[in-house]
């Protein structure tokens, strides 16, 4: 897994591109804490990340346990909003989603930048 990061003062986002292999629950992991560090980093509490030209090699055991958010112990996350797009079919994306909206996080599913904008610029 390779990811880039942008960080757009304007709009108050960060951008993150995912690209390679994304193999869950341990790539998905490394990404919630990526996010809590940028958080910190750049002061900004709405992410987008662009998995659409990502490889994800994912169960629904693994979704599930994603959704769960095991690497925020702390809870930072829940402060956060978080639009993921993806390439095709949502399905087994959306496991993970209605999981972590279960737990309190706030996390949406595209597969456009603009619905994912529009949804996480939305106050």
């Amino acid at each position: 897994m390779d990811y880039f990061i942008s960080h757009f003062n304007d709009k108050k986002y960060t951008f993150v591109k995912i690209t390679g292999v994304v193999e869950r629950p341990d790539d998905s992991v490394r990404m919630q804490r990526l996010s809590v560090h940028l958080e910190k980093e750049y002061d900004c509490h709405r992410f987008l990340f662009d998995m659409t030209q990502a490889e994800i090699i994912s169960t629904e055991k693994s979704a599930i346990h994603v959704g769960l958010v095991p690497a925020d112990v702390q809870q930072i996350q829940k402060n956060q909003k978080v639009a993921t797009m993806y390439a095709g079919d949502l399905t087994q994306h959306q496991i993970m989603v209605d999981v972590a909206n279960g737990q309190g996080y706030n996390i949406a599913i595209f597969n456009t930048r603009k619905e994912a904008l529009l949804w996480l610029l939305a106050d």
